[in-house]
């Protein structure tokens, strides 16, 4: 994808064709003011679509785009392995013009239920900055021609806004603005458009929307007092959250060159693009060097839920197991007190057996008959509930058994494929970080993945200890019924033969808790040993990006006597 993208874009720009009707494309970085423009141009006389996206809390004015349109451009950069903060977004036009069939229905189906014969249809989003081909193939067949309003924001301001909305990295989102608006002026040249700066916008519209208007080739219709009144109450200051002084922003030099352009733009001085085709050739190197590992990274954050999933369903398992040992305990408990009522029974017949004839009455000889038959009634409920609690344990022991094998079964294949992913992961990285220095972003996603590891571990790690003192109490209750069960033994010799038959059970399966503890124990180390080899793994990725960064500053720093590249003064 990046080898083709590059060939287009040093390929001839095209020309604009004449069409009776033209259309307002709202483009730029998100956050760069995108929301505002749309709206000062359908207050000056363009026309919204009827379907428009609820405002929300990072943009209580309104976001003033279509839906249907975000929608879809979301689902054709997702199918295409791309999102609308991917720092290589640049490479996702090509593929969506090559499935454009799949969508071009949805799209003109979208334009004709939502402007139908309006003049001037302004179509906002932030996301056609990547789909640009696409979209003007399906304003073309609703006869329209897209004239370009493409806003321009620091990147630095960008960055911050993003990482206050979504929690993103400084350094990623300044790399994701350097792709999506080297990929809007790649795309858009030749067509007619316009960049408008954010700055010059709230501090004078009226100087930008005459220049939209020229680009335009017309006026727009709706500039009266009114809808001058109207523009001044809208545009103002607090649409800024977020403001950085250009002398105060560090950029990346990628980022930099392209700032540089923009700024030339947005003053028509109309700066070669030449520069920017450069940008779009260092991205696709890098793309080519970083995105499969950078793919990886991203497979493993959407593989957390699953773990998550994982996690619970074994839970719900230990508290069913739980519940089913709280329900042996208790029939054990009954089974306890059913043989101590048995024995006192037992007891008190034999004591009116041994007694001599002339103390024992007819009422009393009969009293003692029916002693003896209660107990050995007693003694034979006894013995069914021992045979149930056998039974019930048996049941346990194989219920426990089953999970046990199960479990080890789906963590030796866990292992397993962790360690195949982590192979293809080493050897895709030790190809491909050779050149990959220019991507500043990368550290930082490495950084949250590698975090968000390290949390995964820590859970598995307390889970584990966990389970471990869960165990452990389990024994101990299990080693109480034991020593309970050898009591009643001597108490008792017609139940010893079925308290050992229990003891052994009991003894089974402490031996079975004391595995699994023992197992629990060793998975905790294999984590912790898989997360010191991915610290290790991570320290050294960053110490080359640091040599990688050295040698790349040296070559930036050669590259200042080129011509293309804009002279620092």
């Amino acid at each position: 994808m990046a080898e083709a993208k590059s060939k287009r874009s040093a390929t001839a720009a095209p020309t604009a064709p004449a069409s009776t009707r033209k259309a307002l494309m709202v483009v730029g970085m998100h956050r760069s003011g995108t929301s505002a423009a749309a709206r000062l141009l359908s207050l000056a006389g363009g026309a919204l679509p009827e379907r428009l996206m609820n405002a929300g809390p990072d943009n209580p004015e309104g976001f003033w785009e279509p839906w249907e349109m975000v929608a879809l451009n979301d689902r054709m950069l997702v199918e295409v392995g791309s999102r609308w903060d991917d720092i290589f977004i640049h490479l996702a036009d090509a593929a969506i013009w090559d499935a454009r069939a799949d969508y071009m229905e949805a799209a003109t189906i979208f334009i004709a239920e939502n402007y139908g014969d309006s003049d001037l249809p302004i179509l906002k989003d932030p996301r056609a900055s990547a789909t640009s081909r696409f979209w003007r193939e399906a304003l073309a067949q609703q006869d329209l021609t897209p004239v370009y309003v493409i806003m321009v924001r620091h990147p630095s301001e960008v960055a911050r806004s993003i990482a206050a909305r979504s929690g993103a990295t400084i350094a990623a989102s300044e790399m994701s603005w350097t792709a999506t608006m080297a990929a809007v002026e790649r795309d858009t040249r030749g067509w007619p458009r316009v960049f408008v700066g954010y700055d010059a916008l709230l501090t004078d519209w009226r100087q930008e929307l005459a220049r939209i208007e020229t680009a335009l080739a017309q006026a727009l219709p709706a500039r009266s007092a009114e809808a001058e009144g109207d523009i001044d109450r809208f545009l103002s200051g607090s649409h800024r959250h977020h403001n950085v002084p250009d002398e105060e922003a560090s950029l990346a030099p990628l980022t930099r060159e392209t700032w540089s352009w923009m700024a030339e733009a947005c003053r028509d001085q109309d700066p070669p693009g030449e520069l920017i085709d450069g940008v779009i050739r260092q991205l696709d190197e890098l793309a080519q060097a970083v995105s499969p590992a950078l793919s990886d990274l991203r497979r493993e954050l959407a593989d957390y839920p699953g773990l998550r999933l994982r996690h619970t369903e074994a839970a719900a398992e230990n508290a069913a197991l739980r519940a089913l040992c709280d329900r042996f305990h208790g029939e054990a408990d009954r089974a306890t007190q059913a043989a101590d009522a048995a024995e006192k029974a037992l007891a008190t017949a034999q004591a009116l057996a041994t007694e001599t004839p002339p103390q024992r009455s007819l009422e009393a000889v009969g009293s003692g008959d029916a002693s003896l038959i209660q107990a050995i009634a007693e003694i034979a409920r006894c013995e069914t509930r021992l045979i149930r609690e056998r039974r019930l344990r048996a049941e346990l022991a194989e219920a426990d058994r089953a999970i046990y094998e199960r479990r080890k079964a789906e963590a030796v294949q866990a292992i397993a494929d962790r360690w195949a992913e982590e192979q293809t992961a080493h050897s895709i990285t030790q190809h491909g970080l050779a050149e990959a220095y220019r991507q500043l972003g990368l550290a930082a996603e490495a950084g949250r993945a590698l975090t968000s590891a390290r949390e995964a571990t820590e859970g598995i790690a307390d889970a584990a200890t966990t389970h471990a003192a869960a165990s452990a109490a389990e024994a101990a209750e299990l080693r109480t019924v034991v020593a309970t069960l050898d009591a009643a033994n001597d108490r008792s010799i017609a139940e010893r033969d079925a308290a050992r038959a229990e003891v052994e059970l009991i003894a089974s399966r402490l031996v079975q808790a004391e595995q699994r503890v023992a197992g629990l124990e060793a998975d905790l180390r294999l984590a912790r040993a898989a997360e010191r080899g991915a610290t290790d793994r991570y320290a050294a990725a960053a110490q080359r990006l640091a040599q990688l960064a050295t040698s790349y500053q040296s070559v930036t720093d050669q590259d200042q006597t080129s011509p293309l590249l804009p002279r620092e003064t």
